[in-house]
This record gives structure tokens, C-alpha cells and sequence, in this order.
């Protein structure tokens, strides 16, 4: 079996060589690439003979995937699925899996510390006071008391809603499909 791993997903070339060497003794070939290539000439020629090919979210298109004949399963190392052509995989027996639930706490802490920041003023008052500055008249505001705006309430959405309601924050959502357990946590749906 051939499998491609189109980019470097910041994983280091020294496991890329121990992936190689174990699928090799399983008497596959493994091709990997240290560098993020989203052209698709580039994606065609590096999947184009490949059954199996793992990518996060670069677009695949039905243009790229097209061209690659012997694709049987591509792993997506990313949570979400809409940058990939799915009807055409569906149409031409490709499964598509992808990695859902490896980052939700990740993300979902990334958003609140950023609105943290948005209302603080972290980093910026941070260079600020490294350069011999002080914080002057700036107070800041609390993210206690504010109404945060969410939307898509899936696994990232609703750990981030909790997150927000722990902080004592109101929390709006929209969402395709609204959901009995996000709403019993206090969370209330709104027209987009």
C-alpha cells in the first residue's frame, strides 16, 4: 500500500523516518513532505499514486482528487471536513476520517484567553510595561457580566460556552442543530 502524508503536520522528520521504517517492514511505502503545499498542481503529484493520504486543512477539491485513481481512505489530521470535497469522495468510494475531538479543549481555552486578552489588553500592555511604561489609566474590563456570542454549538462550541458561563459570562448561540444538553446549561439560541 502506498500512503502520503502531503505535509509536515509539525511532526519532526526523525518520527516521519520511524513511520517510514515501520510501514516498510509491513511492506508499505511511506512518502512524507517537510513542507505545506496548498497549490494543486503540487497536491496531485504528491497523491496522485497514493491509496492512502494524510492531510489537515488544505482544500482538496473534486480537481485534485480526480487525479488521484488509487485513493481508497484519506485521514484528515484536522477537526472539521468542509475543506474537503466529500461528494466526490462519497461518489467515488474514498472514506474520509478525520481526527474530531483532539483539540476541542485546546481551541476552545485559545478563544476565551483571547477574549481575555481583547478585554484586557494582555499582551499589549505586557510590551507595554517591559519597555518601562505602566498601565496608565487602564483598567480593563471582566468578562463576568458580558453576552458572547457563539456560533456552532458542537463539541468546541459547547466546551467553549462552558467556559464562558463559568466566567460568569451570557452565552447566545446559533447552531444547524440546536442541541437539549446546550441549552440546559443555560445557553440560549438566537437567530443568526
Amino acid at each position: 500500500m502506498k500512503i502520503v502524508c502531503v505535509e509536515p503536520l509539525g511532526i519532526p522528520q526523525t518520527r516521519f523516518e520511524e513511520l517510514k521504517s515501520h510501514y516498510a517492514s509491513m511492506g508499505h511505502e511511506f512518502t512524507y513532505y517537510m513542507d505545506r503545499r496548498e497549490d494543486e498542481p503540487t497536491l496531485s503529484d504528491r497523491m496522485g499514486n497514493a491509496e492512502v493520504v494524510v492531510i489537515s486543512n488544505i482544500k482538496l477539491t473534486a480537481n485534485v482528487l480526480s487525479k488521484c485513481t488509487k485513493l481508497r481512505y484519506l485521514s484528515v489530521a484536522f477537526t472539521g471536513l468542509d475543506h474537503i470535497d466529500l461528494d466526490y469522495c462519497k461518489a467515488h468510494n474514498i472514506q474520509v476520517q478525520n481526527a474530531a475531538g483532539y483539540s476541542t479543549t485546546a481551541v476552545s481555552e485559545l478563544a476565551v484567553g483571547m477574549m481575555l486578552d481583547l478585554l484586557r489588553n494582555i499582551v499589549t500592555l505586557n510590551e507595554k510595561i517591559r519597555q518601562g511604561g505602566s498601565r496608565g489609566t487602564f483598567l480593563g474590563r471582566e468578562l463576568r457580566g458580558k453576552t458572547v456570542g457563539i456560533v456552532g454549538t458542537g463539541a468546541i462550541g459547547t466546551a467553549t460556552a462552558r467556559l464562558l458561563l463559568a466566567f460568569g459570562a451570557k452565552v447566545i448561540a446559533w447552531s444547524r442543530t440546536e442541541r437539549t444538553e446546550v441549552k440546559a446549561l443555560g445557553v440560549e439560541y438566537v437567530p443568526l
